[in-house]
């Protein structure tokens, strides 16, 4: 675990991509027994059938060990195991108990729980080797590694020797060595390494975001953390929403550096430039918030924020930082290299969304959607009460009683209280019996203006007597 601890330290100064392996079968690692500590010299220890091999890298004293039938322990450079019914004085180990060793089956590579990193990452597919970095597993330690899938990396490094060929890493898994720490099945050639490193002005896709690296990585996520946070987001690579906020940037290559972007942010937004050793700023509420900046795809890349606010304050102030991030980029993209910037950000009790913001303009589309589909509504019941057909049955006379439309009532009570139904008028044409014009034929023959004209209340139509 110091190796560990060193190479990440190293990295974190040469901003190196280094993932090192934190699991391991060890014999004095308390997370390999079953009472979750070291076994002590009064302890009786069992190592039950089929378990994987031990690696015993201090001395030690033990009073009684139980071997399987197939199991080996493999011991350290000059390591020794002694014997004892002495009882200890030390009052963690005593009494004696018995121990069983608990750990019998291979750790998956797509765990992100089984790897350290040399900075904070808030996506599980990134925890993940990606294609261009360094993979380190610490010497004087034990492991069993199942792999089911192809691994494309730079170099891996294996009790102290580093590999950078495809070759030298088929030869180690196909060795006694390796088969005791890598579980391939029937497979070979698992391990691919390309020895380049990433040497893009852009920065490297890591190349876990494919669907079915997702799904095993995701597989081995148990609980995603419940969210007192509303509109919890999900950037690209995470198998569970977060608290806080992302922006998906698109770029422009000719002008885009992903580290001096990601150092201009880090000072901007995140990092206290007081005093030699910069520590993460702080809000009024001692609120830290992180970022990781990583590259899913070629064309774009991703900055996501979160904080470790309590309850209702979680993801508060890391949207906030997420919305002036995008605010600061729009107002100068060329600075950035950028010339597109979506942002998403979650919304809670706790969350102070900027004005015009996303969710302040989702709301405004609702309410106005809303307006517009209750006018539609009201003007559709208002028209087919207006407009409904008269209607007679069949075979009925036209005085049969009609449907009438509905009326106002106002307008009902303006009308005259005659009863409408005997009601009668005067018709100018009927009052007067008028000369039938052809009931002679010397009018027909040679009828004139003003023989017309002589009719009594009647009227004419010059166009028809036009010649």
């Amino acid at each position: 675990m110091l190796f560990s601890a060193l190479v990440i330290i190293l990295v974190g100064f040469v901003d190196a991509d280094v993932k090192v392996w934190n699991k391991n079968v060890n014999f004095y690692n308390q997370e390999n027994w079953d009472k979750g500590r070291k076994p002590c010299p009064s302890d009786k220890l069992l190592i039950k059938e089929k378990s994987t091999s031990i690696f015993l890298q201090t001395n030690g004293t033990l009073k009684e060990l139980v071997l399987p039938m197939d199991g080996e322990i493999i011991l350290g450079s000059d390591v020794r195991i002694a014997f004892s019914d002495d009882p200890t004085t030390d009052s963690e180990c005593s009494p004696g108990q018995d121990l069983t060793f608990v750990r019998k089956s291979t750790e998956s590579w797509f765990n992100p729980n089984n790897w350290n990193s040399s900075e904070f990452i808030l996506i599980e597919s990134d925890r993940i080797p990606c294609e261009f970095e360094d993979v380190v597993f610490p010497t004087n330690s034990q492991f069993y590694v199942g792999l089911d899938r192809n691994i494309l990396l730079n170099t891996l490094s294996i009790d102290g020797e580093v590999l950078s060929s495809t070759s030298q890493a088929t030869t180690y898994l196909q060795s006694k060595q390796g088969q005791r720490q890598f579980d391939v099945g029937s497979n070979t050639g698992l391990i691919s390494l390309s020895g380049i490193g990433c040497g893009e002005t852009t920065g490297c896709k890591c190349g876990n975001n494919r669907e079915e690296v997702m799904n095993k990585i995701c597989s081995n996520v148990v609980d995603c953390p419940q969210l007192a946070c509303q509109g919890a987001v999900k950037p690209d690579g995470s198998c569970c929403s977060m608290c806080g906020g992302f922006l998906t940037i698109r770029y422009d290559p000719r002008n885009f550096n992903f580290k001096q972007i990601k150092k201009r942010l880090m000072d901007g937004y995140i990092l206290d430039p007081s005093g030699s050793n910069r520590v993460r700023r702080q809000s009024s509420q001692s609120v830290e918030v992180s970022m990781y900046m990583s590259k899913p795809y070629e064309d774009r890349v991703q900055v996501v924020l979160t904080d470790n606010g309590l309850g209702i304050e979680n993801g508060k102030q890391a949207s906030q930082v997420t919305q002036q991030i995008n605010a600061d980029i729009m107002r100068d993209p060329e600075s950035y290299g950028v010339y597109n910037v979506d942002a998403s950000f979650s919304e809670g009790p706790g969350a102070q969304v900027d004005p015009g913001a996303r969710g302040g303009a989702a709301a405004a589309f609702i309410i106005i959607a809303l307006v517009i589909a209750v006018i539609i509504v009201v003007s559709i019941i208002f028209v087919m009460f207006r407009r409904q057909p008269l209607s007679f049955k069949r075979g009925e006379p036209l005085d049969a009683d009609i449907e009438m439309p509905r009326m106002n009532k106002k307008r009902i009570q303006e009308l005259p209280s005659t009863d409408l139904t005997t009601v009668e008028f005067d018709n100018p044409i009927y009052d007067k019996p008028v000369q039938n014009l052809y009931d002679d034929p010397r009018k027909e023959a040679n009828g004139s203006v003003e023989d017309i004209g002589s009719v009594d209340d009647g009227f004419y139509n010059p166009m028809a007597l036009t010649p």
